[in-house]
């Protein structure tokens, strides 16, 4: 009898529902019979249940248990928690399960219990005298549920040792009056995030130790029915009292009688309206250090009298970030404040900037440590210059650090920051005016090392004055007349003075053209600095040694245009350890020929940055003096291959390959990356790859599942799109699915493939062996008359493939012994020979010549200006090899020109020989043709001739 597929799919459906119960039975038994792991911690026993699948607390427990662990289970209910092994328990966590209620009487064994956490449960009801038995308990957690009304004072009656409370992400929506009556000893209180409108009178007796309240987040209004006189009055021990994004009226006043007893209060966060006013009942926060009104700042307008009420306080902190509506402070808004340290009025879109500087004037003769003026002014219309007259009031306060960003500000004349002898010239030490539109005038930057003599960081970096494409312009004919350069230009040496006290300077984007630099640039005094970042600022000549920055550690040139690059530009930084060369401009010719000289200083380098330079390859050892290198980018280039040689960075852990033109790893580089897996976590992005996936690749997908190597992916790690054999696309992780037919198809074709050659090559014996034995004494009869005869010479009779012929000069000689053989050798393993590198025991030139060739295969002429002025020394060679040239070895002599025919000085030698010299052994290459260009390969060809094909 045969089964239906909907009865095979219903006996399934109940088997796995049978297992997945006896599983989730025995899981249960084994729990419940404390078989979770035990741990010994501080000299006490840990049980830990957690992610257990449990859905009831466990019957037993082991003697002396001190700490349980029961969070992320299925628990409805705390029944089992009266086993008497439960009396030693100090901490119980029961958090991420399904209670609904906490019952009576079910705490009473956990007598010495001190933390208690029943969070992110839907608990909507605590009966009355629960936790009554708890007298030890410090900690209770009951955030995350669904509390509602049913908290009163019976709720927390017994816990007398309670310290820390939490009731915050709930839905209380009224405190009712002695609700923490019996909490005398709690510190911490928070409520936050419920759905607070009311709070009775009397809610708050009994908490003559809190110290800190949080009440924020939730619908209390600033008004004497919601907040009323007395609410705080037992509260004489708090600090800190949190009442932010409770009321969102613009109009409104605060309530008398309410914050006057928070005789200790030091931090208070409240809501504002559009004009405030903190009167009298703020009188009493004498001890009040801060005021934060940035969370749900609606105040239009500070006037003098605003904060009347902190008159006597000790504020030192003044926060308003966020106050997007407020549009004017009057002066002598901050008069009273003798103690402020730190004012941040940050966000206020459509206020003046400079409303902000001149706000200042109640904090003259002050020592203060941050002033924050950011984000203001950036809605506006309107773009603001800083002139002395703004900055009046600051030039006399003693501040560490100010910060004034994206804020419309045009321009900083000279003079109004640098003011001699201010008191905000000896003590700034950080300043941040980024992301303005700064423009023009720059000598008040350099100023700065002058009257700045405790600056640490300068930040003046995105002006919004740089632009791609007129950076660009300088790079393009007939644009550079146009362009205006911000250095000046004609001066071999440039020095620039750097405070002693400089550690981090941020100039990118500050400049619309950089360029060019001078020769010699020198920061003088820069042996503190540590970070220097002058990206985005139009560098397209580079030709430049910088000096005094042995001491720098991070350097940033990124996008910039440095196309005109000096080797030597990097020299003297010998403690570099991150350099960012992203989109530097630099060409693959002056990686491929100067890379290695270029880096070879920088030994101490560990985070480098070559990413979106257009780069098709790298020689393998242009990094090999990084021995400390850790990460490497190399993303949005045009690499096919792994462009460098992992076995000189044993410590890369991090290496970006994402956004090039890879279409595969080979199993070399598979293996390298595998190995440096073996001995510390490496990282390898590689999404944005043209990857394929087929026969010859399915090696490279199963490494992607299998490789220790932490990889990046489309949704999930090691998947990439990929194109199949067929065109279509696909990805990684649908061929690893489907990998078996695809090994069949691909084993499939290669069986054919072998098969089919194994006939082929039977077929073809069949017919040479019928062939020499029909005719047999034809073939001995050919032999012996070939035997009589010279045969021509051959490729083999030579010990060298080919003679390089070349002037005597060290461009010449450069080329021939270096670039041309690096060039011949990937096409072909050839045999070359060069005078400057393989003498003959010989004193005369002339027989060294004609032993040389004598040697070689085939006769290669480098004809350059130089090698047609030299009729004494190549013209000889030209003539040796014009003789060479035989009936039998007609194709024996090639000529190379490196340079145009028609602008060579004429040869006699060379125009008799080539009459002589078949058309296709004839070349004109240029020098610096890239190595896969097909000249070299044809020439290669050519060398080897028919023979070694």
């Amino acid at each position: 009898m045969y089964l239906t597929a909907d009865e095979v799919m219903a006996r399934d459906v109940i088997l796995l529902t049978i297992i997945s119960c006896l599983l989730l039975s025995w899981n249960n038994v084994v729990c419940n019979s404390v078989s979770c792991p035990l741990l010994q911690e501080n000299h006490q026993l840990v049980v830990s249940c957690s992610h257990a699948g449990l859905t009831s607390v466990p019957d037993s427990w082991p003697a002396e248990v001190t700490s349980v662990d029961l969070s992320y289970n299925h628990i409805s209910s705390l029944r089992g928690l009266t086993s008497p092994e439960m009396r030693t328990v100090r901490q119980l966590n029961v958090s991420h399960n399904l209670l609904q209620t906490v019952e009576p009487s079910v705490l009473s064994a956990l007598i010495r219990l001190e933390s208690l956490d029943l969070s992110y449960n839907q608990l909507t009801l605590i009966h009355p005298h629960a936790f009554v038995h708890l007298t030890s308990l410090r900690s209770l957690k009951l955030h995350h549920n669904q509390l509602q009304r049913n908290v009163s004072t019976d709720t927390f009656q017994g816990l007398s040792s309670l310290q820390r409370l939490d009731l915050s992400h709930n839905q209380l929506s009224e405190l009712l009056s002695d609700t923490f009556f019996s909490l005398h000893e709690l510190t911490w209180l928070s409520v936050e995030a419920n759905l607070l409108r009311k709070l009775a009178a009397d809610a708050l007796t009994g908490l003559s130790s809190l110290l800190s309240l949080d009440l924020s987040n939730n619908q209390l209004e600033m008004t004497s029915s919601v907040l009323p006189p007395g609410l705080f009055s037992a509260l004489s021990s708090l600090r800190d009292l949190r009442l932010q994004n409770n009321d969102g009226s613009s109009i409104g006043e605060y309530p008398e009688n309410v914050f006057n007893n928070l005789i200790s209060l030091r931090y208070l966060a409240i809501d504002t309206f559009l004009y405030p006013y903190f009167g009298k009942d703020f009188a009493g926060l004498r001890q009040l250090e801060t005021l934060d009104l940035g969370y749900n700042c609606n105040i239009r307008r500070i006037t003098n009298e605003t904060f009347y009420g902190f008159r006597y306080s000790s504020l030192r902190v003044i926060l308003m970030t966020g106050c997007y509506s407020l549009i004017s402070i009057e002066q002598c808004a901050f008069c009273n404040f003798l103690n402020l340290t730190i004012l941040r009025i940050t966000g206020a879109h459509y206020m003046n900037p400079i409303i902000g500087f001149q706000s200042l004037y109640g904090l003259q003769n002050q020592t203060m440590s941050e002033i924050d003026l950011s984000f203001n002014g950036n809605w506006g219309p309107l773009s603001f210059l800083v002139d002395t007259k703004s900055t009046r009031f600051l030039m006399n306060i003693c501040v560490s650090t100010i910060r004034a960003k994206d804020s419309r500000l045009r321009r900083i004349k000279t003079g109004s920051t640098t003011k001699n002898g201010s008191r905000f010239s000896e003590c700034i030490q950080h300043i941040d005016i980024s992301e303005n539109i700064l423009n023009g005038d720059t000598l008040e930057f350099v100023r700065m090392g002058i009257f700045f003599p405790r600056i640490q960081t300068v930040q003046i970096q995105n002006q919004n004055i740089f632009s791609i494409p007129e950076s660009m312009c300088t790079l393009r004919n007939g644009c550079t007349d146009h362009v205006v350069s911000d250095v000046p230009k004609g001066l071999d040496s440039v020095t620039i003075n750097v405070p002693p006290t400089l550690v981090l300077a941020n100039v990118s984007a500050v400049f619309a053209h950089l360029s060019p630099l001078p020769p010699n640039l020198t920061f003088h005094h820069a042996h503190n600095l540590r970070a220097l970042d002058v990206s985005y600022n139009g560098m397209a000549n580079c030709r430049s040694t910088m000096y005094g920055l042995e001491r720098l550690e991070t350097l940033e040139l990124n996008f910039n245009y440095c196309r005109d690059l000096s080797v030597t530009l990097l020299d003297n930084l010998v403690g570099l350890k991150r350099l960012g060369l992203s989109n530097f401009g630099a060409s693959q010719q002056f990686y491929s020929r100067h890379g290695r000289r270029f880096f070879q200083h920088l030994r101490r380098l560990e985070d480098l940055d070559l990413s979106f330079n257009q780069l098709l390859h790298l020689p393998a050892d242009m990094l090999q003096a990084q021995s400390r290198l850790t990460h490497l980018k190399l993303s949005a280039n045009r690499f096919q291959s792994l462009p460098i040689h992992l076995g000189y960075h044993g410590n890369l852990t991090w290496l970006d390959l994402s956004r090039n033109m890879l279409p595969t790893l080979t199993a070399s580089e598979r293996a390298a990356l595998d190995q440096l897996a073996s001995h510390h976590e490496v990282r390898v992005r590689l999404i944005g790859n043209p990857f394929v996936c087929t026969c010859t690749t399915l090696d490279m997908v199963m490494w992607l599942r299998d490789t220790p190597v932490l990889l990046d992916g489309e949704g999930v790690a090691g998947n990439y799109s990929c194109t199949l054999e067929t065109g279509e696309m696909a990805d990684t992780q649908q061929v690893l699915a489907a990998f078996l037919p695809h090994w069949r198809t691909c084993v499939g074709v290669k069986a054919f493939g072998a098969a089919l050659g194994l006939f082929l090559t039977q077929l073809l014996l069949l017919v040479v062996s019928h062939v020499i034995c029909s005719h047999w004494t034809l073939l001995r009869y050919t032999w012996k008359v070939l035997r009589r005869h010279q045969l021509p010479d051959r490729q083999r009779d030579f010990s060298r493939d080919a003679y390089l012929v070349y002037a005597d000069t060290d461009r010449d000689v450069m080329w021939a012994c270096r670039t041309l053989p690096e060039l011949l050798r990937q096409h072909r393993h050839l045999r070359l020979l060069l005078k400057d590198v393989e003498e003959l025991p010989t004193m005369c030139m002339a027989e060294n010549i004609a032993q040389y060739i004598d040697m070689s295969w085939k006769i290669v002429l480098l004809v350059t200006q130089d090698f047609s002025r030299d009729e004494w020394a190549c013209g000889f060679a030209v003539q040796q090899a014009t003789r060479c040239i035989t009936a039998m070895t007609p194709e024996r002599v090639i000529v190379v020109f490196l340079e145009n025919p028609d602008t060579l000085e004429p040869m006699p030698s060379l125009q008799l020989l080539l009459p002589l010299v078949p058309h296709h052994h004839i070349f004109h290459v240029h020098p610096m043709a890239p190595a896969h260009h097909p000249a070299w390969r044809a020439l290669a060809e050519a060398i080897v001739g028919e023979e070694g094909a």
